[in-house]
């Protein structure tokens, strides 16, 4: 699997549709005045289901570098007290599946790594296709510098070690900073809504106050523009309080 990709499933995809035209919708209608307006924003779709799917992207590589975490805590403790590489990461998985589930990301992946080496495939090469498919920057350093320390012969209990003790500080760090902005993320999506549900109670309310503005090109091209702004305003919002897995 290659974490930097997600493919959505048709179920998905209708579904995805079914969201674009519901907001186009009601887009037309509290910007424009007509509910068929909303079709003009068609050929965003495809823009659409690529925010959708980076999102995806990185809440699937968040999950993955939670899981790996335990299982490189599970596989230092175990090549301390002296299993040999192999058997460490089939134990790993043992207890990754009683942790996570055998349907797990992490554990499908140890999986594969197990019937690499049943294939006689050298382990630093199964770590090192895990980190670069990953798509995570602290797996990739782990299967760089595993296969480094595998081929030069150096202490592989050291070395899980310290990258366990690194991305543990890391996740750590990522899980701090998400708390802080947690309560920003909040005010974010309530101040993104708020502008929206003031238009929508002003437009039903206001006894054709809007007619204007909808009824006249100079007031298609005010609304157009008050649209553009909201739109830079809420991508801008959702770029700030983004933590990417990197």
């Amino acid at each position: 699997m290659d974490y930097e990709k997600y493919t959505f499933s048709k179920r998905e995809m209708l579904i995805l549709i079914g969201q674009f035209c519901l907001l186009t919708i009601i887009v037309g209608k509290l910007f424009y005045g007509g509910y068929l307006y909303g079709f003009i924003f068609s050929p965003l779709l495809k823009l659409f289901v690529e925010s959708r799917r980076k999102n995806l992207v990185n809440r699937r590589k968040k999950q993955l570098k939670y899981q790996f975490k335990d299982a490189i805590n599970s596989l230092s403790d175990l090549l301390a007290v002296g299993y040999s590489v192999e058997n460490a990461i089939k134990e790993c998985y043992k207890e990754m599946m009683i942790l996570h589930g055998k349907d797990s990301l992490i554990c499908r992946e140890l999986k594969v790594i197990i019937k690499k080496i049943e294939l006689n495939i050298p382990v630093e090469l199964a770590l090192q296709d895990f980190g670069k498919r990953s798509g995570v920057g602290d797996i990739k350093l782990f299967g760089q510098i595993f296969y480094n320390a595998k081929r030069t012969g150096g202490n592989l209990v050291s070395v899980i070690k310290l990258v366990s003790s690194t991305i543990s500080q890391s996740f750590d760090v990522e899980e701090e900073v998400a708390h802080i902005i947690g309560e920003k993320k909040l005010e974010s999506h309530i101040m993104n809504v708020a502008p929206v549900a003031v238009l929508a109670y002003a437009t039903m309310t206001g006894g054709g106050m809007f007619d204007v503005m909808y009824e006249t090109m100079a007031g298609h091209i005010f609304m157009t523009g008050c649209l553009l702004v909201y739109i830079a305003v809420v991508c801008l919002s959702s770029k700030i309080i983004q933590i990417e897995c990197d």
